[in-house]
């Protein structure tokens, strides 16, 4: 359950990503985004995939509860940070072109990218016993679902162009999302206290 909060509240949150593909949509260019989202996918699914199945090799059952104690403290503190971002985006501004290698480059390239997918790898797949195919399996599902978020940005920002005047709309999702890591991390670290206990 929590690595899907936490993998919906890090992609869905604003980025760059997210954020090009929203300027995308504002300049009716989600059509043309459509295969930057797939790249962004794709990109995503790499990383899983890498991180995923090294993470199965290297993380010890006796490092993981420790390992989950230093992820909830992370995210915690991403989730502070997230309720406190202001966003900020220029509709002149969108000067890359959408296609499926600037998608898989620009995903690869944003810090973001790692930032969602090592939580994910070294402690939520160990500690909901995700190993073997599930690794490829469950990559997959996020990477997809992770790849719909710029896509999900550009169809808004088509559909909003210029009725949204402020961005205090985009702030309140920006903190929605900041809520919902924050209790992904209290889930993690509850999962360290109840080791600790036991």
């Amino acid at each position: 359950m929590e690595i899907f909060i936490y993998a919906f509240a890090i992609t869905y949150t604003p980025g760059p990503v997210n954020i090009t593909s929203l300027i995308a949509g504002l300049n009716n260019y989600t059509k043309q985004s459509i295969k930057f989202c797939l790249g962004v996918s794709i990109a995503m699914f790499i990383t899983f995939i890498i991180l995923g199945y090294l993470g199965e090799l290297f993380i010890t059952p006796k490092l993981l509860p420790y390992i989950s104690l230093i992820g909830s403290c992370y995210i915690l503190y991403l989730s502070i940070k997230i309720l406190k971002n202001t966003i900020s985006f220029d509709k002149s501004n969108l000067t890359i072109k959408l296609n499926f290698w600037s998608g898989l480059i620009m995903q690869f390239l944003n810090p973001k990218n790692i930032t969602a997918v090592i939580p994910i790898t070294t402690i939520m797949f160990p500690t909901s016993n995700i190993i073997g195919i599930k690794i490829l399996i469950v990559s997959l599902c996020i990477s997809l679902f992770g790849g719909g978020a710029p896509l999900a940005y550009s169809i808004i920002g088509s559909i909003i162009k210029n009725k949204i005047t402020n961005h205090h709309y985009f702030s309140l999702f920006n903190k929605m999302m900041g809520i919902l890591l924050f209790i992904s991390g209290i889930f993690m670290f509850y999962d360290f206290y109840k080791y600790i206990v036991n």
